[in-house]
C-alpha cells in the first residue's frame, strides 16, 4: 500500500483506505455500509444544526432566563450550556451569508461529505470526481460573497488543493478518457470493485514492495498501453496533469510512475522522464 494509506487509482479507482479496511474487516462490516454509516450520521448531525438555528428564531426565553428544568434537560443529555451559546453564536453569524447565497448550509453539507469521501476512496472514479467538482464550485461560489468568507472559512484549507484538482477535471479530455480508455485504466490502476489485497502497479512501484524486475516491465507496458490510448484521443496532457493532482497534488502518484517506467513516460509525453521538473 502506498505511504499516505491509501490504494489511489486514476479514472475508475476503487482505492480506499488502509484503517478504514482493518476497521471494515476486524468489526464484520462492509466498507460500503461503513461509508454509508457514516454518511448518514454526518447529515443527520448538520440537519440537527441546522434546525439548532431553525428553532433559535422561535425561541420565548435566553439561555440565561431558562428555568431548571431546561438546565436539567442539557445535563442529561450532556450538553454544556457553554457548547449550546457557541452554536448560536453560530447561527447569528451565518445569517447573513444564508440570505445572500441560498442552499448555503446544504451545498457545504455537500462538499463535505464528498471530500471527506475521496480521503477514503481516492476521489478517483471519474463520477466521483466530476461530482467532488460541482459540488466545491456550488459552495466556492458562496464563499468569494463578502458575508459568506468569514463563516466558510474552513474552505481556505481546501481551495487551493481543489482549484488543481478541478482544473484537470474540467476539462473534455478527462471524461474522453474515463469512458473510451477504461479497459487500460482497470488493467493499469485496478477495477472499481477489486478485491481488498488486490495491489495496483502504483503500488508495486514503491521501493519497499521490493517488487521483481520482470512485474515492473508488467506494469510499465500496461501504463505504456494507458498512455497510448490517451495520446490517440489527443488527451495525454491531461492524463500527465491528472497524474500530478492524484490522489493529492501533494503527494501525487506521477513522481512514482514517472521515474519506475521513464522510456514509457518519455515515449507518451515528450519529456526527460524523472527530472522532476513538471
Amino acid at each position: 500500500m502506498p505511504l499516505h494509506g491509501e490504494n489511489h487509482q486514476v479514472w475508475g479507482s476503487s482505492g480506499r483506505s488502509y484503517d478504514a479496511n482493518v476497521a471494515a474487516s476486524t468489526t464484520g462490516t462492509k466498507f460500503e455500509d461503513l461509508i454509508k454509516m457514516w454518511t448518514d450520521l454526518y447529515k443527520k448531525i448538520g440537519m440537527h444544526g441546522g434546525a439548532i438555528c431553525d428553532d433559535k428564531t422561535k425561541m420565548k426565553c435566553t439561555l440565561e432566563g431558562m428555568n431548571g428544568a431546561c438546565h436539567a434537560m442539557l445535563d442529561k443529555v450532556s450538553l454544556p450550556l457553554t457548547t449550546v451559546e457557541r452554536l448560536f453564536k453560530a447561527c447569528g453569524e451565518m445569517e447573513p451569508c444564508k440570505k445572500t447565497c441560498n442552499g448555503v448550509m446544504e451545498k457545504l453539507m455537500d462538499f463535505e461529505v464528498k471530500h471527506a469521501l475521496s480521503m477514503f476512496t481516492g476521489g478517483s472514479a471519474a463520477e466521483e470526481m466530476v461530482g467532488l467538482c460541482k459540488s466545491y464550485s456550488r459552495v466556492d461560489s458562496c464563499y468569494e460573497k463578502p458575508e459568506c468568507k468569514g463563516v466558510l472559512n474552513s474552505l481556505e484549507y481546501t481551495k487551493d488543493e481543489m482549484t488543481k484538482r478541478c482544473e484537470v477535471v474540467d476539462q473534455p479530455c478527462f471524461s474522453k478518457v474515463a469512458k473510451k480508455c477504461s479497459k487500460e485504466t482497470d488493467t493499469f490502476f485496478g477495477k472499481p470493485d477489486g478485491e481488498w489485497d488486490q495491489l495496483s502497479c502504483t503500488d508495486k512501484f514503491y521501493p519497499w514492495m521490493e517488487t521483481p524486475e520482470k512485474e515492473v516491465k508488467e506494469c510499465c507496458g500496461q501504463f505504456e498501453s494507458l498512455t497510448k490510448c490517451a495520446k490517440d484521443l489527443k488527451c495525454e496532457q491531461t492524463l500527465k496533469e491528472y497524474m500530478y493532482i492524484t490522489p493529492h497534488p501533494n503527494w501525487p502518484e506521477g513522481e512514482i510512475v514517472e521515474c519506475s517506467c521513464p522510456s514509457a513516460w518519455s515515449k507518451a509525453f515528450g519529456e526527460k522522464a524523472c527530472s522532476h521538473g513538471h
